[in-house]
């Protein structure tokens, strides 16, 4: 906890992006969202809570919307739900928003009413949107409709808000 000690007060950062955050801590074959990395988060989330109150602690917990939601709110602030957004960006590029409706009534009942999840559309491990939407105007529209309009706080990857493209790597 030093160190985020070190980012929060000297550096003044409001909070923490948490990179692989289900994969903390291994327990034999089992690598992923194991009870003592929930136990760590926790621990790390008091002490955290304890030095700047109100510091947001968001994991990308590349998983199912039912792990991803178990980080949230004993854990985790927020955790980045893939699942919504590959919803959207099929959404946007097919003109279906049929799976939109599912998906969003699916993840509502998993994170908590006032938010718990970190809504995107791509992140720095994936192919940009505009890219996937093949540089369309409407179908970016549509994406940026979907995702800044829909529950959740939505975060940009930079570079979508002006409709840059790219590919891995970048």
């Amino acid at each position: 906890t030093d160190d985020a000690e070190f980012w929060l007060d000297d550096v003044g950062v409001d909070g923490f992006r948490l990179d692989a955050a289900k994969y903390l801590i291994e327990d034999g074959p089992e690598t992923q969202n194991t009870p003592e990395t929930h136990a760590w988060w926790k621990t790390f989330r008091t002490a955290v809570e304890a030095g700047k109150p109100g510091a947001l602690l968001l994991g990308e917990v590349y998983d199912t919307p039912q792990n991803s939601s178990s980080y949230v709110p004993d854990d985790l602030d927020l955790t980045f739900d893939f699942a919504s957004a590959s919803t959207m960006v099929t959404a946007a590029q097919s003109g279906d928003g049929g799976s939109v409706e599912q998906a969003l009534a699916k993840i509502s009942t998993l994170y908590p009413a006032s938010g718990g999840y970190g809504a995107f559309l791509t992140n720095h491990d994936q192919v940009r949107i505009g890219s996937q939407v093949g540089g369309d105007v409407a179908k970016l529209g549509v994406a940026a409709d979907l995702l800044l309009l829909g529950p959740g706080v939505p975060f940009i990857y930079y570079g979508e808000e002006i409709g840059m493209t790219g590919a891995k790597p970048d």
